[in-house]
């Protein structure tokens, strides 16, 4: 931002929502702008973005259309940037990150026609089997541990056999 930035404008004023500040220029940013300042995310979160990045749109992929799986993931992860001290501080941050998904693309009040015995098995189900995810990936995106999530597996199986 410059000195002439803050000059009074001499165009017409457009809005005066901010009582005082009348004469200032207040043209909008671009959407997704920064105004030119740089902005640098934690680099636990862009490595946990990288990491969990694909089972998440997948996972909002199969219960939403396109453009809204991806708002879904944006809004997510959105969140999770703004509140990072508080996610990371969590005893289980993936856990965490892993409901503000499923809260996000509202798989609980419109899920698929899948019989489970539990929200997480449901889940499990959709990415072990609808995405064909590995098991270790699965603990990993929903930050629950391994032999957690292959039990639920062989429950499930048993249970449709």
């Amino acid at each position: 931002m410059t000195a002439t930035d803050l000059r009074p404008s001499t165009a017409p004023h457009r809005s005066s929502a901010r009582p005082g500040l009348a004469g200032i220029r207040q043209d909008p940013l671009p959407a997704g702008s920064t105004g030119g300042i740089p902005l640098t995310l934690p680099a636990a979160f862009e490595a946990f973005c990288t990491l969990n990045r694909d089972c998440y749109l997948g996972y909002a992929h199969a219960h939403l259309p396109s453009p809204a799986a991806h708002h879904a993931l944006a809004a997510v992860f959105g969140h999770l940037v703004t509140h990072w001290p508080h996610v990371v501080s969590r005893p289980e941050p993936a856990a965490y990150a892993w409901q503000q998904l499923v809260a996000q693309v509202g798989s609980r009040s419109h899920p698929l026609p899948l019989t489970t015995d539990s929200p997480l098995q449901y889940d499990v189900v959709v990415l072990h089997y609808g995405l064909a995810l590995p098991l270790t990936a699965i603990a990993t995106a929903t930050g629950q541990e391994t032999p957690m999530i292959s039990c639920l597996i062989r429950t499930w199986k048993a249970s449709t056999s």
